[in-house]
């Protein structure tokens, strides 16, 4: 069976090789993992935090915060990790 859009010239399938499929869909969903707890968060302040002036400073707060964490806390930590 012909797929729509197929040229007559051309020779195989039109799908990239399995290895190649799997790597792009993988990569896909490790890159848009991390947003999803972000998108919940949002979410959550929305219901929680009607006022969109303190929500904004809330969010933003606490992003600093984490953002300390990661680059600064994080990295001294796993250094004195018993691992």
């Amino acid at each position: 069976a012909r797929r729509r859009g197929a040229s007559s010239a051309a020779r195989g399938s039109a799908l990239p090789i399995a290895p190649v499929r799997w790597t792009v869909v993988g990569g896909a969903v490790a890159l848009a993992t991390p947003t999803f707890p972000v998108i919940g968060l949002y979410r959550v302040a929305c219901y929680a935090i009607p006022d969109g002036t303190v929500r904004v400073a809330v969010l933003g707060s606490f992003g600093a915060i984490v953002t300390f964490a990661a680059r600064d806390l994080l990295p001294s930590l796993v250094d004195h990790a018993e691992f």
